[in-house]
C-alpha cells in the first residue's frame, strides 16, 4: 500500500515499463497467496456447517443482526482504500506535479500501516487499566471508533482549503489512511474479543463490507470530484458523520 505508489513516484509515471512492474507485483502476490494453506491441520473449516450453533447462520442474516458492523467496515475501506487510491488525481486536481501526487497516496499507506499496531494497543491499555471486560471493553472500542470517525469528519472539511494551501493535503491523507485503518483494526479487535461461535460469519462481513467501501469508494470519490471538490468534502463530510452517529447510539445503549 506504501510502496507501490512511493515506486512509481520514484521511477516517474512516463516510464513504459512500470505496468509491466505492476503486473510482476501483482503476479508475485498472487504466487504468496497461493503458498498460504486453506486449511487447518484438522480438515477445512466449514463455517455453514449444520454443526454451527443456532443462530444467524448465513452473511446477510449476520449483516442484519449487527449493521454496526458492515457500517464500520464500508467506512473504514472506504476512506483506507477506496478514496486513498484517488488520491493521486486530487494532487493532481490541486496542481500538485505527478510525483508529488503519487506521495500522496504513498502518505495515506504509510499512515495507515504505522497506525494499527498503537491503535491496537491502546485500546488494550484502556481495558486493562480500567478493568473493563466484556461489555465495557466493546463501549472503550466502540469510543475509540467515534474518534476515528470525527478524525475523518474534520479532514473532509479541510479538503475545500487544500485548493489555496496544497500542503493540506498530505496531513488529509494521513488522516484519512490511519483512522480508516484504525476503524478496520479497531472492528476486529472487538470481533476477536467476543470469541463468538459465529466469529468466522462476523468476520468474513467485516471484510466484505471494507472491500465494498474500497471499490465504491474510487467511484464516489471520482464522480464528486468531477463537479467541485466541495462536492466530495460535504459527501465524506456525511458519511463519516452517519458512522459516528451509529457509534454514538451504540455506545449509549
Amino acid at each position: 500500500f506504501f510502496g507501490g505508489p512511493a515506486l512509481l513516484a520514484l521511477l516517474g509515471p512516463e516510464r513504459s515499463d512500470i505496468p509491466w512492474l505492476a503486473l510482476a507485483l501483482a503476479t508475485s502476490g498472487l504466487a504468496l497467496s497461493l503458498i498460504v494453506p486453506a486449511s487447518q491441520p484438522g480438515g477445512p473449516i466449514d463455517p455453514f456447517s449444520p454443526a454451527q450453533p443456532s443462530g444467524e447462520t448465513s452473511l446477510w442474516a449476520c449483516m442484519r443482526a449487527f449493521p454496526l458492523l458492515p457500517a464500520i467496515g464500508f467506512v473504514g475501506g472506504f476512506f483506507e482504500a477506496g478514496v486513498s487510491s484517488l488520491l493521486p488525481l486530487l494532487g493532481t486536481a490541486l496542481g500538485l506535479v505527478s510525483v508529488q501526487a503519487s506521495w500522496l497516496m504513498a502518505a495515506s499507506g504509510i499512515a495507515s500501516a504505522l497506525a494499527m499496531v498503537p491503535i491496537g494497543k491502546l485500546a488494550d491499555r484502556q481495558a486493562l487499566s480500567s478493568g473493563a471486560v466484556g461489555q465495557q471493553g466493546h463501549v472503550i472500542r466502540l469510543n475509540l471508533m467515534r474518534h476515528c470517525a470525527l478524525a475523518c469528519l474534520f479532514s473532509a472539511l479541510l479538503l475545500p482549503f487544500t485548493v489555496a494551501w496544497p500542503w493540506l493535503a498530505f496531513a488529509m491523507a494521513m488522516i484519512w489512511g490511519s483512522a480508516g485503518g484504525s476503524l478496520y483494526t479497531l472492528a476486529m479487535i472487538d470481533l476477536g474479543e467476543a470469541a463468538s461461535p459465529r466469529l468466522i460469519q462476523r468476520t468474513c462481513v467485516l471484510v466484505i463490507a471494507y472491500t465494498l467501501g474500497g471499490m465504491v469508494g474510487p467511484l464516489v470519490s471520482g464522480a464528486t470530484l468531477s463537479w467541485t471538490p466541495h462536492v466530495l468534502a460535504l459527501t465524506l463530510a456525511v458519511l463519516s458523520a452517519g458512522l459516528w452517529g451509529c457509534l454514538w447510539r451504540a455506545t449509549r445503549r
